[in-house]
């Protein structure tokens, strides 16, 4: 099986029955993300990690799970580079993203495909406030650290 359908499967089986904050499943913005790391040139390594990275977030499984369940480690480095850790503050997050290069395509899918206005649409007011204020602060965080990466709508 290769990369990309092995971390498809994982993240299929890891995400199910999992809804986001619209109660939509947790897995089509998965697989949406993937499509626009695709879609703008990512690796087979970038795509696999696409798939993959909200399951350490929203899962029991570990990102160590995912090594065991081989993963090489240019994919789970992605994925821990993507993943929010307790406590961790914006910026270091942002930070860490930008350390591991091949993570800020899979992030900017990330926050293209939660700033899409019809899902922001199926949100309270005080959900979509605290999302887009997240959003414009990780996209802030991101382009005074990087310059080489074209500033997505949603940063604006």
């Amino acid at each position: 099986m290769d990369i990309v359908r092995k971390a498809k499967s994982i993240a299929t089986s890891a995400l199910e029955g999992r809804i986001d904050q619209v109660r939509q499943p947790r897995i089509d913005h998965a697989s949406r993300v993937a499509a626009y790391v695709k879609a703008h040139g990512g690796s087979i390594l970038q795509i696999a990690a696409a798939w993959l990275h909200q399951v350490p977030e929203c899962t029991s499984t570990t990102v160590d799970d995912l090594r065991q369940q081989g993963m090489p480690p240019e994919v789970t480095s992605i994925v821990e580079a993507l993943s929010h850790r307790d406590g961790e503050d914006t910026h270091s997050h942002a930070e860490r993203i930008i350390g591991t290069p091949d993570a800020v395509l899979v992030k900017l899918g990330d926050l293209q495909d939660t700033a899409r206005p019809e899902w922001l649409a199926l949100m309270d007011h005080a959900t979509r406030s605290r999302l887009e204020e997240k959003q414009a602060t990780m996209g802030r965080h991101l382009d005074s650290m990087n310059r080489t990466t074209p500033r997505p709508a949603c940063w604006l």
